[in-house]
């Protein structure tokens, strides 16, 4: 998810809405207004998710989001993270 605006009032307002949009996810990383997010696949609501990001592009300064499956490259790299 991309955000124009670089300002910590907006990140913490990012933050709380993907907090309450998806409990149970995992910040990976968040550098340069772009957070990344790794979430459960149980708590994954496609209709929910794409209905609320969307409602609150224009409040939270979103520019662009998606949505991607691990590939086998990155659980490889996050393992090695945790090493």
């Amino acid at each position: 998810m991309g955000v124009r605006q670089s300002e910590d009032e907006v990140f913490s307002q990012v933050e709380k809405f993907v907090h309450k949009l998806l409990p149970n996810s995992l910040q990976l990383r968040m550098f340069n207004g772009q957070f990344v997010y790794q979430v459960p696949i149980g708590d994954f609501n496609a209709q929910k998710l794409f209905t609320e990001i969307e409602g609150n592009k224009k409040n939270l300064y979103i520019t662009d989001w998606g949505i991607s499956q691990c590939s086998l490259e990155d659980v490889f790299t996050r393992i090695c993270e945790l090493s």
